[in-house]
């Protein structure tokens, strides 16, 4: 009885060992061998105890189960489960790694693409743009109805009304316009950074949502919590609102 359930142990430790060598290799399978192999080696090792407990049960009072041996298998079962615990944050650090190279290569790509607008005017969705004192500007807005009542400003970036005007198309859809640097206090208005204001109201007097487009000359590429952004000489624009190269 005591040599067969030595024997069952020492097939069973086999089994475990052999669960551990096999779960060395990374797998890219959604079910990692890792995990696998650490829940066939807690059920091997709870046929394994179950086989020492009856094995000591059972054992010939005139000659004891060597506990030196036992121990030797718990042991082996130590080193195995750790052997798998190791393999399973391998894994791990593989996928955050393999995500982090695609993510880098996206984002590299993206800002690649971003470098070659450099001098290149564009045009794209947002509400601030440059000014370069001389040259018009060319802006535009989109009406998604028509509005009885309409606002147009040129602001600065603080909000203090540059240019108004209510006599831009208040009817639905995409209208453009250019602004020469015109002022409503009749001087001209210097170089730098400006802000497009669209502000339309329906036959209720409720405002209607605009959406704003502006352009300008690329001046540079950054990216801006890991996506590209173009600047515009301190205007800036998400690569993702981008329509146009011109």
């Amino acid at each position: 009885m005591t040599d067969l359930l030595a024997t069952n142990n020492n097939a069973t430790l086999n089994t475990a060992l052999n669960t551990g060598a096999n779960s060395s290799a990374i797998s890219g399978t959604e079910s990692s061998k890792a995990d696998d192999s650490l829940i066939k080696l807690s059920s091997d090792m709870d046929t394994f105890l179950n086989l020492l407990i009856a094995q000591l049960k059972n054992q010939d009072p005139t000659a004891p189960t060597d506990t030196a041996e036992f121990t030797n298998q718990l042991v082996q079962y130590s080193t195995v489960e750790q052997s798998i615990v190791q393999n399973q944050n391998l894994e791990k650090m593989q996928d955050k790694l393999d995500e982090l190279i695609s993510l880098q290569g996206a984002v590299s790509g993206t800002v690649l693409s971003g470098v070659n607008l450099i001098g290149k005017n564009i045009e794209g969705e947002g509400r601030d743009f440059y000014f370069d004192g001389s040259d018009p500007v060319q802006l535009a807005y989109l009406l998604p109805e028509n509005a009885t009542n309409m606002v147009v400003q040129v602001t600065t970036p603080g909000g203090t009304p540059v240019w108004t005007t209510n006599n831009l198309p208040k009817t639905s859809g995409r209208h453009v316009f250019e602004w020469d640097g015109a002022s409503d206090f009749g001087v001209p208005t210097t170089a730098g950074l400006y802000r497009l204001v669209v502000t339309p109201q329906d036959h209720e007097a409720q405002p209607i949502t605009a959406d704003t487009f502006v352009t300008g000359e690329v001046t540079s590429v950054e990216t801006v919590n890991g996506a590209p952004v173009l600047n515009m000489n301190g205007a800036t624009m998400a690569m993702d609102d981008l329509l146009a190269v011109r």
